[in-house]
Formats: C-alpha cells, sequence, structure tokens
C-alpha cells in the first residue's frame, strides 16, 4: 500500500489561498500536464490505483491532467481541502495585511480560529481523521492498494 502526496500545480501568489476557489496559473497547468506525463511514462512504477483530491480548483485543474491521461474517475473530497482561513480565502494579500495584520496560520494559537474559518487544532484534526478513514479503506480493500492525493501544502 503506498499514498503518493501531490501538491496542487502553482497558483496566483498574490491572492490567499485556504479555502479560496481560485484555479492555477499557466505555469501550474503546465507543472500538472508535466506531472501527468511523467507518471502516465512510468505507470509500471507508480501503478496508481485510485486518485483523491481535494475539491478545491487548483487541486482539481491539477489532478483533471492525470484523470484523463489515465483515463481514471477522481474521488474529489472536501476534509482534503486546505486550511479553511475563512475572510481571508481568495483575497490580496495586500488587502489581508490591511484588513488584518499580522495574521497568518503561524500566528494562531492552536485552538484560534480564523475569522469564520477553523483553528490550526480543528485543521490538524480534520486531516487525521482523513487520513486515518483513507488508511482504513486501504486496509480493508475499498480502494487502492496505490492511492495518488491530490491537496495542499499545508495537508502535506
Amino acid at each position: 500500500m503506498i499514498i503518493y502526496l501531490v501538491r496542487h500545480g502553482k497558483d496566483y501568489e498574490e491572492y490567499r489561498g485556504g479555502w479560496s476557489n481560485l484555479g492555477l496559473i499557466e505555469e501550474g497547468i503546465n507543472q500538472s500536464k508535466k506531472l501527468a506525463e511523467h507518471l502516465y511514462n512510468n505507470k509500471d512504477k507508480y501503478n496508481i490505483n485510485t486518485l483523491i483530491s481535494s475539491d478545491l480548483k487548483r487541486t482539481v485543474e491539477t489532478v483533471n491532467e492525470i484523470s484523463v491521461r489515465f483515463n481514471m474517475p477522481v474521488k474529489f473530497c472536501e476534509e482534503w481541502r486546505e486550511s479553511n482561513n475563512g475572510m481571508l480565502a481568495g483575497i490580496l494579500n495586500t488587502e489581508a495585511v490591511e484588513k488584518y495584520p499580522g495574521l497568518y496560520f503561524n500566528t494562531l494559537q492552536m485552538d484560534e480560529r480564523y475569522p469564520s474559518g477553523e483553528s490550526p487544532l480543528e485543521f490538524y484534526s480534520r486531516i487525521k481523521n482523513a487520513y486515518k478513514k483513507l488508511c482504513e479503506k486501504m486496509i480493508n480493500c475499498e480502494i487502492g492498494p496505490n492511492v495518488m492525493l491530490v491537496t495542499h501544502s499545508g495537508v502535506i
């Protein structure tokens, strides 16, 4: 059993990510295509049986390149989303600094939530539970045995 973790392709750096639904930039789309091609050219090495992805646009665009190349369906799951940064999701970094000065994931206390979002502890618990469920499904042969999970850097 193997779980391959893949971060989505390059997105818009001038915006806050989190639960934003912004897509990839051209470079990120090209990265995703190259990844899909590499995986396909080495399919016997990776032997991917299952594709799972966060349902946010930047991961959807990334995994779709792989899905199309392999003619394999994707299971999209909200539980594999990045940290829910609430009111900061998708806003310009300059606006975030102005409206929420000093507010970053690493400045939150473990139980302190983003405005209308989740706390680091809630994020950790969500990912831990999702990982546990994924492992259980693999152990019970419901999926896999080789899973590619396309998600976000915070999750990884």
